[in-house]
């Protein structure tokens, strides 16, 4: 037995020097066989059939820059969901690019190894990419394009140095150099595109990145269709993107466990509702694992199907990091709407024990505001906001006003004030992330723009929810061998998970039902507060999105999926579908006989 050198080159060929593996008598495996090993004077390119710990360190190295990312810039109006989608594209594009090439041609020696710290150095800048911010500082628009540009000419470099060894080879020159030419171009086009941001500022000249991005992309996948030699075929590919997937979904778990533990700070994780929701959001994620891990086919299934596959995990991990985020906050806006309604039923009652005079009003406000204030020690909320609500409390007393009714509160302007501030600590007391406004704002219009989070996540939860359940259907087409003859069981499972997307999808239309939470000109949240202590109950929207449903309707809608899978999967399929599993490849470097 020959034992290989452990020690470490300082360039490492990518080519193996092995003889073609052999098959058994399965006359379609050796067709492929032969298609696989090109031709009789192609390359023979080492193929992985596991990530190797590399890979998966720069994995890690993703998911906290994207964990970070998303501390950083909470998902609460359309600006940050267009801006979160931004990075996550840029992030999630750049990773490809390192994977095509480390699933194809990546190898261990000093060289990659000093070339990968490079990639890892450029997968945890960026945090800070938000339209907004980079219209104000154009050095961070810059430095983002820069980064681009270094990763791109890493890439281009570790293909020529992939060249020069195969360079005996001439059915391997022209696609490596054609990879070469590809990312050499995109790093020349995000270098002018730095020297442009330099001398001549464009508020939306960052648009161009994706478009680069889109072409080299493009460029990729179109080489690794033409030229065999730079195929994904008998590449470990599938486990690559699987392997994002569960990190991904991993990454919705640390931040369900970041939720509890805000939860318990503020005494409410024993609380019946938040115990549901937490169940809820955990089944969902176990459901999520079942649905994609039980029909996923880490083999070769077809080349250009293996692209189309490939490309689709982008909206797919797009959905799936929103929705892991979405059922997360809707934890919190569940347990935030419970204590809106217990604090402010409170409020009701002040409002009609205080019916002699404002003085009445300001000591039975002054008091619940405390009782607020002693819940959420750690609320953030603004100095100016603090010194206005004295100010309200104290106009109150010294008015001496007497108030008839609880219409007093609904039009009082100090009253509303004192109101918005318990509003406010209670948002922050959960941990919510504010909206974004504009200083001369008021108090009490912050927090109708703060209540219309709430319907944002409420949109992209549902919509995404629905379209992980149609990506997964057709991964499910993608993934079988016989693509036009499906036997009946499968196309029962693929219906189940389209309609039930669709149905998921469409409970976001309540949203054209979903009330105006601007208090310009009228008191509409507070007071529907003061007199219901609740958001609004005669509205569809309002009803259904602060029960305690929305969580479980999605539990429902993925259990009925996974149980409509396990079912169909103990239905024998019809003679013949299963035929070719019969055949075993002898080695795991050849790939399935499946034709593309």
């Amino acid at each position: 037995m020959v034992h290989k050198s452990t020690h470490l080159k300082l360039i490492a060929s990518p080519l193996t020097g092995l003889d073609p593996p052999k098959v058994n008598e399965d006359p379609q495996a050796e067709k492929h066989a032969e298609e696989y090993n090109h031709s009789a004077d192609g390359p023979h390119f080492h193929k992985h059939h596991e990530a190797r710990p590399i890979e998966l360190f720069y994995d890690l190295f993703f998911v906290a820059n994207l964990s970070v990312f998303t501390y950083i810039h909470p998902v609460n109006d359309s600006e940050s969901l267009r801006s979160y989608i931004g990075f996550f594209s840029i992030l999630w594009f750049t990773w490809l690019q390192v994977t095509l090439f480390d699933v194809r041609f990546g190898n261990d020696s000093l060289f990659e190894r000093l070339l990968k710290a490079f990639h890892l150095a450029g997968m945890i800048t960026g945090t800070s990419f938000l339209p907004s911010e980079l219209v104000k500082d154009r050095s961070l628009l810059i430095g983002f394009t820069c980064i681009l540009m270094g990763t791109r000419l890493a890439l281009a470099l570790q293909y020529l140095v992939t060249l020069w060894a195969s360079r005996k080879f001439a059915t391997s020159i022209t696609p490596l150099l054609l990879h070469v030419a590809s990312y050499f171009t995109a790093a020349v086009a995000y270098a002018i595109m730095a020297g442009a941001f330099a001398h001549r500022w464009q508020n939306r000249g960052y648009v161009a990145w994706y478009v680069i991005m889109g072409v080299e992309t493009a460029s990729t996948v179109a080489i690794a269709r033409i030229y065999k030699v730079a195929s994904f075929r008998g590449t470990h590919l599938a486990e690559r993107l699987s392997l994002l997937t569960l990190i991904i979904i991993g990454e919705g778990i640390i931040v369900l466990m970041k939720t509890i533990q805000t939860l318990t700070v503020n005494g409410s994780s024993n609380n019946a509702v938040t115990i549901g929701s937490i169940f809820c959001v955990t089944v969902i994620y176990f459901l999520l694992y079942m649905l994609y891990f039980d029909k996923l086919r880490k083999s070769y299934f077809g080349l250009i199907r293996e692209e189309i596959w490939t490309l689709l995990h982008f909206p797919f991990h797009v959905a799936l990091i929103l929705f892991v985020e979405g059922i997360n906050e809707m934890v919190l806006a569940r347990r935030f709407y419970e204590e809106f309604n217990t604090y402010f039923l409170s409020y009701n009652n002040i409002s009609r024990q205080s019916n002699a005079t404002t003085v009445n009003a300001a000591i039975l406000l002054n008091d619940w505001l405390s009782t607020v204030t002693a819940k959420f020690p750690d609320a953030i909320f603004n100095p100016k906001d603090l010194t206005s609500v004295v100010g309200a409390v104290k106009t109150l007393n010294d008015s001496k006003v007497i108030a008839a009714n609880s219409d007093f509160f609904l039009r009082n302007p100090e009253a509303n004030t004192v109101a918005a501030f318990g509003i406010n600590l209670i948002f922050s007391g959960f941990g919510l992330k504010h909206s974004k406004f504009d200083k001369s704002v008021s108090l009490i219009d912050r927090v109708g723009a703060d209540m219309e989070i709430f319907q944002l996540i409420f949109g992209y939860l549902f919509i995404t929810g629905g379209l992980i359940l149609i990506f997964l259907a057709l991964f499910s087409y993608i993934n079988k061998t016989h693509r036009t003859r499906l036997p009946p069981r499968e196309w029962i499972n693929i219906t189940a998970h389209v309609v039930t997307g669709l149905a998921l999808a469409l409970i976001s239309l309540l949203l054209l039902k979903r009330p105006n939470y601007s208090t310009t000109g009228k008191p509409t949240i507070l007071a529907l507060a003061i007199d219901t202590a609740r958001f609004s109950p005669d509205n569809v929207f309002d009803r259904y999105s602060t029960s305690a449903w929305p969580l479980p309707t999605i539990l429902l809608g993925y259990f009925l999926v996974v149980a409509v899978s396990l079912v169909v999967m103990m239905i024998p399929s019809e003679k013949g579908h299963d035929q070719r599993a019969k055949y075993q490849v002898v080695n795991p470097n050849l790939v399935h006989a499946v034709r593309a």
